[in-house]
């Protein structure tokens, strides 16, 4: 049985991250459970990320600095830092966001009253660049027995990301992260455990704000992120019926022989869901007429989906 008092491990890796870093690691810091190690790992950076890191580690000996001095991408650097971890629990933390003082406390908790558990996450709030609350999360993974349902007829994982919790053994057993599938290789990931027959869920509670900036990943490569997803829906498909996945490059050929209409309902929808997010933070920023118009655009698009959508706010 695992205990209350055990030492956990958090990392976060960061490229350029200057920004929003300081704010996130102090919301580390100032975590109310204090066993913890922080791995920080400066991703090949080019801006003053890694005199921030080794700033901090001057001032708390829990701090462990790690460097590369090329950009490897995320996808590496956990394999290779999982396994380095001295905690048998492994928290994920990205360089533009803020845990709540009570995530780690509440989320090791979580996973120790569900022993069936493997990877978990907390509800969050999405905020903008000036760290004004925009909007609450939603997800069925509060259901702990939904991933079950996902897996049987071969879905997606779409566990809440950043900042996923699992047990380092875990990640160890099922391969780590796959790099082919950035900058969807978290949903592979997740969908992976689950396939494998590990549970995983979501902490009802939010712990975590979750920023939303134009220099995210998913904002300057939503496109790309998107074909990913597709072609990882795919793969899984074919997982499913004991197959072989097919390559990106095999996957796009397919797509530009599908009929128009399929591929602009496809792009409706991926992009009335991107305007609706757009619609979000322009809401918060109280930029009214630019959220009327995307709002509407996305309405336009995706009409049911903006109903549910904002249906699920207002509860």
């Amino acid at each position: 049985m695992e205990n209350m008092d055990q030492l956990v491990s958090v990392i976060l890796v960061s490229f350029n991250g200057e920004a929003y870093l300081q704010k996130a690691i102090e919301s580390v810091l100032n975590q109310s459970y204090k066993n913890f190690e922080f791995l920080l790992v400066d991703n090949g950076s080019h801006d003053d990320t890694r005199s921030i890191m080794k700033g901090f580690q001057k001032k708390d000996s829990r701090i462990r600095v790690i460097t590369y001095d090329k950009n490897i991408s995320r996808t590496p650097c956990y394999n290779e830092m999982v396994p380095l971890a001295k905690g048998k629990l492994i928290f994920e933390m990205c360089d533009d966001d803020i845990m709540l003082p009570d995530r780690l406390r509440g989320l090791l908790k979580f996973m120790i009253e569900n022993p069936e558990l493997h990877m978990a996450n907390s509800l969050f709030y999405y905020i903008d660049e000036s760290d004004r609350i925009l909007a609450k999360n939603h997800t069925p993974h509060v259901d702990k027995e939904w991933w079950k349902k996902v897996v049987a007829v071969g879905g997606l994982i779409n566990l809440p990301t950043p900042g996923m919790t699992y047990w380092k053994a875990s990640f160890i057993e099922v391969g780590g992260y796959r790099p082919k599938f950035w900058p969807a290789d978290d949903l592979e990931f997740a969908t992976r455990f689950a396939m494998s027959g590990k549970a995983v869920a979501t902490l009802d509670k939010v712990l975590l704000h979750y920023r939303i900036h134009s220099q995210s990943v998913m904002a300057k490569e939503f496109l790309d992120a998107s074909w990913k997803c597709k072609w990882l829906l795919h793969c899984v498909q074919k997982r499913k019926l004991g197959k072989e996945e097919i390559s990106f490059e095999e996957f796009m050929h397919i797509q530009k022989k599908k009929p128009l209409l399929t591929k602009v309902q496809w792009y409706m929808n991926i992009y009335g869901d991107k305007f609706y997010r757009e619609a979000g933070l322009l809401f918060g920023k109280r930029k009214y007429l630019s959220f009327f118009f995307f709002i509407s655009l996305s309405f336009l698009m995706i009409p049911s989906s903006v109903i549910k959508k904002i249906r699920q706010q207002m509860l």
